[in-house]
């Protein structure tokens, strides 16, 4: 009887657990020129994976805040001359040209998020306080 039971946990209700518990969520920033998410626009990535996330709308929103957070605290706030620390003395705007990876005359970057890696990137709202310029890869002011 006992090993029925555990047998039940096992196959059906551990994986319905962990899925509801341990979804990912992808935070991205693209150059806003254009209209929408766009390959050439694309700066940077990432993903983490949030406990309690779920894979509805709640969890687009739930997603949408944690990477509009996550972006206001690693950038100061947007601002593309911030130094984050771990990032070997590069500021925000040097990092995003190296990301880029082409020349950028005077553009905005926004932040996107998408949860469980379904639907299309919402936008967070957040913008870079400063246009990007980028020439050669290298960060210069607009």
């Amino acid at each position: 009887m006992m090993n029925s039971m555990l047998l039940c946990f096992i196959t059906f209700l551990l994986p319905t657990w962990t899925s509801a518990r341990l979804e990912q969520c992808t935070c991205s920033a693209y150059m806003l020129k254009g209209k929408g998410v766009r390959e050439e626009n694309f700066v940077t990535t990432r993903d983490y994976v949030l406990p309690g996330q779920s894979c509805d709308k709640a969890g687009d929103e739930y997603c949408k805040i944690f990477c509009l957070k996550k972006f206001y605290r690693k950038t100061g706030g947007g601002d593309l001359d911030f130094v984050p620390p771990g990032y070997k003395g590069r500021s925000i705007g040097e990092i995003s040209c190296i990301g880029i990876g082409r020349d950028v005359t005077n553009e905005r970057m926004g932040v996107f998020s998408k949860a469980c890696k379904k639907g299309d990137f919402l936008d967070t709202g957040f913008l870079s306080k400063q246009n990007l310029c980028c020439k050669g890869k290298k960060y210069i002011r607009c």
